[in-house]
């Protein structure tokens, strides 16, 4: 399979160039509606190492859930050490680093994705960019 446009709700990059991807599900039906993508009909990239849900404590582990995914609970308790409980560790998948133009092509949508963010945040339109850019360096 050809994976120009590979789409994940965050990708960790390790040192060594290994990814793991992080898909954010919020309830069963958006958890099982997941399992349509082609990468659980196809197969992931193989640069893709590792793969893991991140979930709400109460959705649990259903038996549904691929078995070398990994799945993560996060809790709202802000009096706990740490808000995410690690249920199941992921499977290895993929074997191979992350290509260095895939690596590039991710930096680039990361960082255009992060500019539109901060220009809907605050308010500014696109064609005056330029202008966000230097203006917050003169205060």
């Amino acid at each position: 399979p050809v994976y120009h446009d590979y789409y994940a709700d965050f990708m960790g990059v390790s040192g060594s160039n290994y990814a793991t991807e992080f898909e954010v599900k919020i309830s069963h039906t958006d958890w099982r509606a997941d399992l349509k993508k082609p990468k659980w009909k196809l197969g992931f990239p193989s640069y893709i190492s590792r793969f893991i849900y991140v979930v709400p404590f109460a959705l649990g582990m259903p038996e549904f859930v691929p078995p070398e995914a990994g799945i993560w609970h996060i809790r709202d308790d802000v009096h706990r050490r740490s808000p995410i409980d690690v249920v199941r560790a992921p499977k290895r998948i993929g074997k191979e680093k992350v290509p260095q133009d895939v690596l590039a092509r991710w930096m680039s949508c990361f960082y255009y994705r992060y500019w539109q963010q901060r220009i809907d945040m605050e308010g500014v339109k696109f064609r005056d960019i330029a202008h966000f850019k230097e203006s917050r360096y003169e205060s």
